[in-house]
C-alpha cells in the first residue's frame, strides 16, 4: 500500500510495499522525482540508475532516518506500540519516495543491508524506551520478504540479545500481497523467528489473493486492516460488514486486530464496538521524531492517571 501523506512525517499507514518499510511521504514530490515521473521510459531508467548508485552511499552518509508513529489501544488511551517509518532524505534529490527506492534496493541486493540497519536501530530504540517511558511498549518493522532466510533468524537473534528488547516486544509486519510469502523456505524462516517468541502480523490485510489461507499456513500473531477499508466506515455498509467479519475471525483464531488508517472519530467509534484491539492513523499521530514520539507517549500515558 503506497498512500501520498502531508509531509515528510506522514501516516505510517503507508507501506513502500517491496515490503519492509511503511512510510508516508509528501503528496507533492520533489521536482527531481515530479521530472523523472514525467519522462519516457530512458528516463525512467536513469532515475532508478541514480537511486540505486545514490543508495550504495545512504547508510554511510547518515541519509537514511527512522520516524515514529504510535499503535494505540482500543480505548485510544495508551500507546501499545512504536512503528518504524523508513525516511530517506537525500542531499541533491530531496526525500526519495520509498515506492522508489524499495524496489530498487530489493533489486539491487541491498534490502537485506537496509532492511539490518533498520531492525538494529528499532530494536535499540525500544529497548530504551522500554526502560524509560513504557514498560509494555512493543516495536513494529517492516520486512521485506527477500529478508526471509536463515541468515535473517540469526540477524533477528543477535539483535534481541545484543539490544536485550524481549521477543516478545518485536513485531515483524509482512504484507499479505507479496506471492514469495508462500515458499516452504519463507514459511519455515517465519516459524523459526516466532519460535524465539517474535510476532509476526499481516499487513495490508484483504488486499491480496490468499489474505484467509494465510491465516491458516503461516504462524501469524495478529493482522491489520487494510486502510481501504477503514476510509468508508461507518458509513459505507459493505466496508463495514467486511471489518466486522475479518475482526470475528481473527479473533475466533486468537489474532489481535489492528485496523490502520484511522482519521476520524466516527471511524475509531464504529471500530471499538467491532471489537478492534489497536488503531493507528492521523486521528491519533501521524509519523514523528523520537522526542516527538516521547512527549505523545507520556501525554496520552498521563490521561490514563
Amino acid at each position: 500500500m503506497i498512500q501520498q501523506g502531508s509531509g515528510p512525517a506522514a501516516d505510517g499507514a503507508t507501506s513502500a510495499r517491496a515490503g519492509y518499510t511503511r512510510v508516508a511521504w509528501p503528496g507533492a514530490m520533489c521536482s527531481p522525482w515530479a521530472e523523472s515521473f514525467a519522462q519516457p521510459m530512458d528516463g525512467e531508467q536513469a532515475c532508478h540508475a541514480k537511486i540505486e548508485s545514490a543508495l550504495q552511499q545512504a547508510l554511510a552518509a547518515r541519509e537514511l532516518s527512522l520516524a515514529w508513529q504510535p499503535v494505540v489501544d482500543r480505548a485510544a488511551r495508551n500507546t501499545v506500540c512504536a512503528e518504524a517509518l523508513l525516511r530517506w532524505n537525500h542531499p541533491e534529490l530531496g526525500i526519495v519516495p520509498p515506492a522508489r527506492f524499495v524496489p530498487v534496493a530489493e533489486h539491487a541486493g541491498l534490502i537485506e543491508h537496509i532492511g539490518d540497519w533498520v531492525i538494529e536501530q528499532a530494536c535499540a530504540q525500544a529497548a530504551q524506551w522500554r526502560l524509560h517511558v513504557a514498560p509494555d511498549l512493543c516495536v513494529a518493522v517492516n520486512v521485506s520478504p527477500l529478508q526471509l532466510n536463515r541468515r535473517f533468524v540469526r540477524k533477528v537473534s543477535r539483535v534481541l540479545e545484543i539490544s536485550g528488547l524481549p521477543p516478545s516486544a518485536l513485531e515483524l509486519e509482512i504484507t499479505e500481497s507479496q506471492p514469495m510469502l508462500d515458499t516452504r523456505s519463507v514459511v519455515s524462516t517465519i516459524a523459526a523467528i516466532a519460535n524465539f517468541g517474535v510476532k509476526f502480523v499481516i499487513d495490508d490485510f484483504g488486499t491480496g489473493y490468499s489474505s484467509l489461507s494465510y491465516l491458516r499456513r503461516l504462524p501469524v500473531h495478529g493482522l491489520k486492516i487494510d486502510r481501504s477499508f477503514v476510509m468508508g466506515l461507518p458509513f459505507d455498509s459493505r466496508s463495514a460488514a467486511i471489518v466486522e467479519g475479518l475482526a470475528k475471525i481473527a479473533h475466533s483464531i486468537a489474532l489481535t486486530v489492528t485496523a490502520e488508517g484511522v482519521e476520524t472519530d466516527e471511524q475509531a467509534t464504529f471500530l471499538r464496538e467491532c471489537g478492534i484491539d489497536r488503531m493507528q492513523g492521523f486521528l491519533f499521530s501521524r509519523a514523528v521524531e523520537p522526542d516527538d514520539f516521547v512527549e505523545d507517549c507520556r501525554t496520552r500515558s498521563s490521561r490514563c492517571e
